[in-house]
């Protein structure tokens, strides 16, 4: 059975819809976990009551954001387009990498010996992985070219936890660059290695772009 392939063409609202749910997912785990921390709700064994109840808040809201982007990826599923797929995608990744990284610090779990920032960066290859790996499954399973924005989309959504992966990296290094910390060092690096990757994926994908068009 061959891989259903996404509509080319959306209804304007659709998109919206999408893009709605990407721009505002981060914040809305951000706020949940605010809430929960008021609240003083917590059900995770972590160090200290603040990052517990703050972290149970976000656990709860990064589950609730996958389920909705499932069920409005499901929902539109006879006309879901490239681009809705990618936004979806970003929505529900970003809150992940982003989680991933506050759970192992929460529990101190850590791949590393250092235990700072061990446990962080451990939760972020970890989140960076997944996300990672979701969006090549996706990008597969299209099976076609992707657009413009889904390029773009899938570029900036993978670029953010690359990008801030490399602060606690270099922080567990110990690498300098340009006489800046260990962090700063990372993050500068990681942008630049974002900008790179951004314009070498448009020269890539403007190739691909011409190189369709003279066949057809």
């Amino acid at each position: 059975m061959t891989a259903r392939v996404p509509s080319e063409t959306a209804e304007p609202w659709a998109i919206g819809l999408a893009g709605f749910f990407a721009l505002f997912a981060v914040p809305l785990a951000n706020a949940i976990g605010l809430w929960f921390l008021l609240n003083e709700w917590n059900f995770l064994p972590a160090v200290d009551h603040w990052r517990g109840t703050r972290n149970s808040g976000h656990l709860v809201a990064t589950t609730g954001i996958l389920l909705i982007a499932w069920l409005l990826a499901r929902w539109r599923r006879p006309r879901l387009t490239g681009t809705e797929l990618a936004l979806y995608w970003c929505g529900s990744a970003l809150p992940v990498g982003l989680f991933c990284p506050v759970l192992f610090f929460t529990l101190r779990w850590s791949f590393f010996d250092s235990a700072d920032p061990g446990p962080w960066l451990s939760g972020m290859l970890v989140g960076t992985t997944g996300v990672l790996l979701t969006a090549w499954l996706l990008i597969r399973r299209r099976g076609v070219l992707l657009t413009g924005w889904e390029l773009a989309v899938y570029w900036l959504g993978s670029a953010l936890p690359v990008g801030y992966s490399c602060g606690p990296l270099f922080s567990q290094m110990g690498v300098n660059v340009a006489g800046f910390d260990h962090p700063l060092s990372g993050w500068l690096v990681g942008s630049g290695l974002a900008i790179v990757s951004g314009a070498w994926l448009r020269f890539w994908w403007k190739l691909f772009v011409l190189i369709r068009d003279v066949h057809r």
